[in-house]
């Protein structure tokens, strides 16, 4: 843990890794938000996938913020903490024991105008739940802001879900679009020029796009144009994008894009984190019986994927296409940092060929369901399934142009979507 305290309103906090965090390109509205969201609510949790900007907007909206008294904790170490971490991390900013009693961490932030600032408490993330928990009931002046991939799931919680910066500018902006204009001005202020002609600012929102507009991945990649054109890095990105890296980051886990997916990974409990790697073998959107299909067996039985995936949204590594308790079967698609993850320890395991006879297995059956449902009358039905596998079955077919042993599975596909 780093930990820090601060007394009256400071313009700046330690808690992110920008040179100076006062430069939110992009993030107007959701300071603006957050800002006022610390002035209604007693309990604020920022959450957002790895690398969107979590804790550097945090700290900038803490920073202004008109409370007499601002009290921080960082979590810097990979992996789970260790049971009271939380609690002792607070303790000593506030200048207390390494071990205190719950009545000495009252006591101490009873002062009237505290605001309690808990970044990046994912590896401690239940200990956070129950101390802020005990705190609020104990502390009715108290305010809490929270910085997490998860939500702490407390009834007075008012959450901001921080999402990645727009990669594309709306027809006759006279500025390039947020993502793109933190990619420029990241290049600038590490020495990394950048032409400003048409064309590479179209290479910058190609950049940009294939980053899905995450900051962290947008300023890792700037960092690359001293090594690389603006047009030789965005075919590198379309490729892979996990090898980004960074040694000017102050947090490990920052100093790489695969760092900062993986911290998601270290968290997940083994069920979950062989879901995340076979998972990883879909192309695109799946459903959770796709996902049973494809991630039971072994360790893993089949009642053991639908939780697996509900942890992964919780995490930010999965994003909902349809959310859960609608009319229609929910579906789910990987950030491309995380299916790239994923993918990298499924071939370390060995099992990325039998992940993807599966996939395989799962489109040819796609297709004999829409065969037999267009021969039975109910055509919308199978135009509706073919449309929600599209991503899958065109990339298969695409693999089997170049894969031999695909082609008769690809053969019987398109036989069967003859309609």
């Amino acid at each position: 843990m780093t930990v820090w305290r601060c007394v009256g309103s400071p313009a700046v906090l330690p808690g992110a890794d920008d040179d100076a965090i006062g430069d939110l390109i992009g993030r107007d509205e959701e300071l603006d938000l957050l800002r006022r969201g610390l002035a209604g609510h007693r309990l604020v949790t920022v959450t957002g996938r790895a690398g969107v900007g979590k804790s550097r907007l945090a700290a900038a909206a803490a920073g202004g913020a008109s409370r007499q008294r601002l009290v921080g904790v960082r979590w810097q170490g990979r992996g789970p903490g260790e049971p009271g971490s939380l609690a002792s991390a607070v303790s000593l900013a506030l200048g207390g024991r390494h071990l205190p009693d719950p009545g000495d961490l009252v006591r101490r932030l009873a002062a009237p105008g505290t605001l309690l600032f808990l970044d990046d408490v994912d590896p401690v993330h239940q200990e956070c739940t129950g101390l802020v928990q005990r705190l609020l009931v104990a502390l009715p002046d108290l305010r809490v802001l929270v910085t997490s991939r998860q939500v702490l799931g407390l009834g007075e919680e008012h959450v901001l879900a921080l999402r990645p910066l727009a990669t594309s500018s709306p027809s006759g902006a006279t500025r390039p679009a947020a993502a793109v204009e933190l990619f420029l001005h990241r290049a600038r202020a590490v020495g990394a020029g950048f032409p400003a002609g048409h064309t590479d600012v179209r290479e910058a929102e190609r950049i940009c796009r294939s980053l899905e507009g995450v900051p962290h991945a947008v300023e890792l990649a700037a960092e690359q144009l001293s090594r690389q054109s603006p047009h030789e890095l965005a075919v590198a990105l379309e490729r892979q994008q996990c090898w980004l890296h960074s040694d000017r980051a102050r947090l490990s886990r920052h100093r790489s894009l695969r760092d900062s997916v993986g911290a998601s990974y270290l968290l997940c409990e083994r069920a979950t984190r062989i879901v995340w790697a076979r998972a990883s073998a879909f192309a695109g959107a799946f459903d959770e019986s796709a996902a049973v299909f494809l991630c039971a067996g072994g360790s893993v039985v089949p009642e053991q994927v639908p939780s697996s995936l509900a942890q992964l949204v919780a995490m930010k590594v999965l994003e909902p296409v349809r959310e859960p308790g609608g009319l229609r079967r929910p579906r789910y698609r990987f950030t491309r940092a995380a299916r790239e993850f994923g993918a990298a320890r499924l071939r370390a395991a060995g099992e990325w060929e039998p992940a993807l006879e599966r996939r395989t297995a799962h489109c040819r059956q796609v297709g004999k369901v829409a065969e037999s449902l267009w021969a039975a009358g109910c055509q919308n039905q199978a135009a509706l399934l073919v449309a929600e596998e599209q991503e899958e079955l065109t990339a298969l077919l695409h693999q089997a142009q170049d894969d031999a042993d695909l082609a008769e599975s690809a053969w019987d596909i398109v036989v069967s979507l003859w309609f």
